[in-house]
């Protein structure tokens, strides 16, 4: 592990590899009813599958979540939460692997050279 970001925010990733998408209807009604997101100040910046793959292969079965927090200590506020780990996440069981994984946002640059867009 790197060092931690320091009030910088993140983006959690979440890769999956749905083997039976029938628990994720109770799991995504959940995420709505609790609203962990937003008591969190998270929000999703992109969900699903890909609307067009540049290189390799993107399995049917595999979509992603991101979603963005302000900080490291928001995105583990509702990680962490008791409502998610005992209450929401049960509810994916058996749906298949999940991995994920939080990353710092970069610092926008000073500077964007936009000469190169069509």
């Amino acid at each position: 592990m790197t060092d931690e970001p320091a009030d910088r925010p993140v983006y959690m990733l979440v890769l999956a590899d749905l083997e039976d998408r029938e628990p994720m209807a109770d799991y995504a009604r959940a995420m709505q009813e609790f609203g962990l997101y937003e008591k969190n100040a998270g929000y999703y910046t992109a969900f699903g599958r890909p609307v067009e793959v540049f290189e390799g292969d993107w399995p049917e079965h595999q979509p992603i979540v991101l979603a963005r927090f302000p900080s490291l200590a928001h995105a583990r506020r509702f990680w962490h939460s008791p409502e998610y780990q005992h209450q929401v996440k049960p509810l994916r069981e058996g749906a298949g692997r999940f991995r994920v994984a939080v990353f710092e946002e970069l610092p926008v640059p000073a500077r964007i050279d936009w000469s190169a867009r069509d």
